[in-house]
């Protein structure tokens, strides 16, 4: 080859070879060079738990049928106002404190904290399934199993009827006493079916005044009244026993426990 023609080659290849290095800095500035292919990936969502309906287990645990009549049934779940309870669910057995989301609502919130101050009505919360709702509560809390969506439904169908079986009571226990829990009172004799303890909860509900349902079933008489605020000011700041000396025999009959639930029945 002439050297004029390898020059001329020469020249060509270079002068192809400036706009190809130049688009190369170019790309590598705008980051886009020797940049990695974008492979699709594949992201992994979990699926959602599935909710079991809670109505049919409320159903179970209020059948009588299966467990062999209303008595039989009644002792096997230790309900306290049996038949007030599936008055308040009605044929649907429609769950009332607890949602879709399985958990508790603001008013069985509610509910559960005016049950632990029975006190104040001169009661005790542990005659109102404290314990047990405590513990159903407290399972509710804990995120859902996937894998055993039954669980769930029958841990909210418990807390559905003994929540409902303890608020009935209470107020039942509040218009008309401990010792006369089945004499209906003259305010209920006047207000007739809207006056009983399943329709007035769940009017209560429907409304979320539950607690204040709860306040209007006491007595309305005066001397009531006083000696109920009386009790709260005492369980505010209880008094405490200043022993005086005394001889041995009569300090051994000092009480040793006060009941706060002694002054109202």
């Amino acid at each position: 080859m002439q050297p004029s023609v390898r020059v001329f080659c020469s020249c060509l290849g270079l002068a192809l070879a400036v706009p190809w290095c130049g688009s190369l800095s170019q790309s590598v500035e705008n980051g886009s060079a020797l940049a990695p292919p974008v492979i699709a990936t594949r992201v992994s969502v979990p699926a959602p738990v599935r909710a079991e309906p809670v109505a049919p287990w409320i159903q179970a645990l209020l059948d009588t049928t299966a467990a062999g009549g209303v008595r039989a049934a009644n002792v096997r779940l230790g309900l306290l106002a049996a038949a007030e309870v599936r008055q308040f669910f009605g044929a649907g057995y429609v769950p009332a404190w607890t949602p879709l989301t399985d958990s508790l609502n603001s008013d069985a919130t509610a509910a559960l904290a005016r049950l632990a101050r029975a006190t104040e009505y001169g009661l005790r919360p542990a005659d109102y399934h404290q314990s047990r709702l405590r513990a159903l509560r407290d399972s509710l809390a804990h995120p859902p199993d996937p894998g055993a969506p039954a669980v769930r439904a029958r841990q909210q169908a418990a807390l559905e009827v003994y929540l409902s079986d303890a608020l009935l009571r209470l107020m039942r226990d509040l218009s008309r006493g401990r010792l006369h829990s089945y004499t209906p009172t003259a305010r209920e004799k006047v207000a007739g079916s809207a006056g009983q303890p399943a329709a007035v909860l769940r009017a209560a509900l429907a409304a979320h005044r539950v607690p204040e349902a709860i306040n209007e079933a006491q007595p309305t008489n005066r001397e009531y009244r006083q000696l109920q605020r009386a009790l709260v000011r005492w369980l505010a700041s209880p008094p405490t026993p200043t022993r005086r000396p005394c001889s041995r025999r009569a300090t051994s009959k000092w009480p040793s426990t006060w009941s706060a639930g002694a002054g109202i029945q």
